[in-house]
C-alpha cells in the first residue's frame, strides 16, 4: 500500500469539492478522485420511473452548486452528461436537467431550504410492474372519495404513493440465519424462569415457575433463563401429580419433546402388550396411573 502526502500551496481538495485560490478570492470547483468510477444508477433497473428522471436533475444542481464559474459548471456538466449516456439515460431527461441546473441562480442553491412541517400521509407498497397502474388509479378516482358526503370531511389531500424495495435476486437466492433481536417492552428486566408461549397445545402442561424443588432431597434449583414451549437445549423436568420427577434433556423444541412423552403415555398400554420397550415415564404412567395423565 502506498500513501502519498500533498500540500498544495493554491488549492485543496475535500469530499468532491476544490477549493483554490485566485488572486484575492476562493473559488470552487467539482472534485472527483483519480480512481473514482462511473457508479450511477444504470437506466434500466427496476426502479420508480421518477426517481430514475430524478437523479440527473440532482447530480446536475450538485455541480452547479459546486462550480463558482459557469465555464467550470459547463466542463464538468459534459464529463457528467457522458457518464450518463454511458448509463442509458436518455437525451431528453440529460438536456432537461442540464438546463434546470444551468438556469438555476447559484446563489440560491447555496441557501438551505426551509421545509414545511405540515404532516404529509403516504401509501406504502412494494415496488412491481403494477405500480404505476396503482398511482394511477389512485389519482383518478381520488375525488371520488372526497365528494363521497360521509367521507368527504374525513379525508385530507391525496396521499402519495412510496414505493417499498421489492426483493431482488440476491434476497431471494441468499438467507440469513441472524434474526435481530426484538424490543423488550421491559426494559432492563431481564425474565426468567418457565412460560407457556400461548400458541400450542402444550402451553396447559407447561407451568410458570422460576424454580424447581426436588421433592426426595429438598433441594431447590433456580432457572436463571427464559424458557418457553419454543426452546431448544434445554434440560427440562416433568413433574407427575404424584409429585414425582422425571428429569431429561434435549435438542428439540421442548413442545416436541413432550408430545413424545404424552404420546408414548397414551399408547404406553398398547405398546407394552405388543413386546415393546417403555420409556420410563410411560412405565410410570401405565403402573401408577393408568396410563392417564391429567392436565393442570
Amino acid at each position: 500500500m502506498k500513501m502519498k502526502r500533498r500540500l498544495p500551496q493554491t488549492s485543496i481538495e475535500f469530499l468532491d469539492l476544490k477549493v483554490s485560490v485566485v488572486g484575492n478570492s476562493l473559488q470552487t470547483d467539482l472534485h472527483r478522485k483519480s480512481t473514482a468510477t462511473n457508479s450511477l444508477l444504470h437506466f434500466s433497473s427496476f426502479h420508480p420511473h421518477h426517481l430514475k428522471n430524478g437523479i440527473p436533475t440532482g447530480q446536475f444542481i450538485r455541480v452547479r452548486r459546486n462550480c463558482s464559474t459557469l465555464g467550470d459548471f459547463r466542463r464538468n456538466a459534459g464529463d457528467l452528461t457522458q457518464r450518463f449516456r454511458d448509463r442509458g439515460y436518455p437525451k431528453k431527461s440529460i438536456s432537461r436537467a442540464f438546463q434546470r441546473a444551468r438556469d438555476s441562480q447559484r446563489e440560491n442553491l447555496l441557501q438551505p431550504k426551509q421545509r414545511t412541517k405540515e404532516p404529509r400521509y403516504g401509501i406504502i407498497t412494494t415496488f412491481n410492474n403494477q405500480w404505476n397502474d396503482i398511482r394511477c388509479i389512485l389519482n383518478r378516482n381520488w375525488n371520488i372519495l372526497l365528494a363521497e358526503p360521509k367521507l368527504g370531511h374525513l379525508i385530507s389531500e391525496q396521499p402519495c404513493l412510496i414505493a417499498k424495495r421489492a426483493k431482488n435476486l440476491k434476497d431471494r437466492l441468499v438467507s440469513s440465519h441472524y434474526q435481530k433481536p426484538k424490543r423488550s417492552l421491559m426494559r432492563g428486566i431481564k425474565l426468567t424462569g418457565s412460560h407457556a408461549c400461548g400458541e400450542c397445545s402444550i402451553c396447559p402442561l407447561m407451568r410458570t415457575k422460576k424454580e424447581i424443588v426436588d421433592s426426595t432431597n429438598q433441594k431447590t434449583f433456580k432457572l436463571r433463563e427464559f424458557i418457553n414451549c419454543k426452546s431448544r437445549n434445554v434440560v427440562y423436568a416433568l413433574i407427575c401429580p404424584c409429585q414425582k420427577l422425571y428429569v431429561g434433556q434435549t435438542t428439540q423444541e421442548l413442545r416436541k419433546r413432550v408430545q413424545q412423552h404424552l404420546s408414548s403415555i397414551t399408547n404406553a398400554e398398547s405398546h407394552f402388550n405388543q413386546g415393546k420397550v417403555l420409556s420410563t415415564v410411560a412405565t410410570h404412567f401405565r403402573r401408577a396411573h393408568a396410563g392417564f395423565y391429567k392436565q393442570r
